[in-house]
């Protein structure tokens, strides 16, 4: 759950960089008031889900026996979730609040608006995010080996979540 956390947070710092690498952060830094709110909640959501979605993964990790070809796919999935779940959370509260105080702001549906954002944070957050997710798949082969001074491929016996 530690490493998942901290590779959110590092999720969120590669984001921030690609923002200032394509001169676009303002997006971030400088945003209308009502569309800061959803970038809190994404924030919040992103470490919920990394935290929740962590221990799960931990979980199937025990259970799987500290497989590379295992560790990386969960690593990856858990990523890719955790900001499906953000990217969602985020948007629909950024797009209610912004619809809700600028009535005008409707130019189509608000789900549209909250599924077309959602997917633009998802094509250009999911590249860093399942990139993010293979390293904490191999890290967690790695530092649970050390661990358990094991060779690899043997199995898992006596470890706690």
């Amino acid at each position: 759950m530690r490493w998942s956390l901290f590779f959110a947070a590092l999720g969120v710092l590669a984001a921030l960089l690609l923002l200032v690498l394509l001169k676009i952060q303002a997006l971030i830094t400088e945003p209308a008031p009502e569309s800061l709110s959803g970038i809190v909640v994404g924030l919040a959501t992103l470490c919920l889900s990394a935290a929740l979605l962590g221990r799960l993964a931990g979980r199937i990790v025990y259970r799987g026996g500290n497989n590379i070809a295992v560790n990386l796919v969960i690593g990856m999935v858990l990523a890719l979730a955790c900001l499906i779940i953000a990217a969602i959370a985020g948007s629909a509260v950024g797009v209610f609040l912004v619809v809700s105080h600028q009535p005008s702001f409707i130019r189509s549906n608000p789900l549209e608006d909250i599924g077309s954002i959602s997917l633009l944070i998802l094509l250009w957050g999911g590249g860093p995010a399942a990139l993010l997710g293979f390293l904490y798949g191999a890290l967690v082969k790695v530092i649970l080996d050390r661990k358990l001074k094991r060779k690899p491929g043997t199995p898992i016996i006596g470890l706690t979540d």
